[in-house]
């Protein structure tokens, strides 16, 4: 069993990583550990301690509980029924399109919330 939590904390921490835009590197300087360690983390090889999931919620924005509730599945949706990584990847997503283009979601949101109020 705790080789599945592992793993499924792995996949959190390389999710995560992903949509911050981030190499195994760049996260490992955040954390003060290698690239080879956050490697093994990601694979479920290495178990991660208490103070590296800390220094990890730091580097990501978010709360320990929080990474432990989205690797073990039960991630809870913040207000508009939306999780933390969900905004990140929408947030990252919009960050790509063009400046006309956000224009019009901008206002395509706008009438939607009036629309509902």
């Amino acid at each position: 069993m705790t080789a599945d939590l592992n793993q499924q904390l792995g996949a959190t921490i390389r999710q995560n990583r992903v949509l911050l835009g981030l190499s195994q590197e760049a996260l490992g300087k955040r954390i003060g550990v290698t690239f080879q360690q956050i490697q093994k983390y990601e694979k479920g090889k290495n178990q991660v301690s208490l103070t590296t999931l800390v220094r990890l919620a730091e580097a990501f924005e978010t709360t320990v509980g929080e990474l432990v509730e989205s690797a073990l599945g039960k991630e809870k949706p913040e207000s508009g029924g939306l999780s933390n990584r969900q905004m990140l990847e929408l947030q990252k997503r919009l960050a790509k399109l063009k400046p006309h283009q956000l224009r019009g979601i901008k206002l395509l949101v706008h009438n939607l919330v009036d629309e509902t109020d």
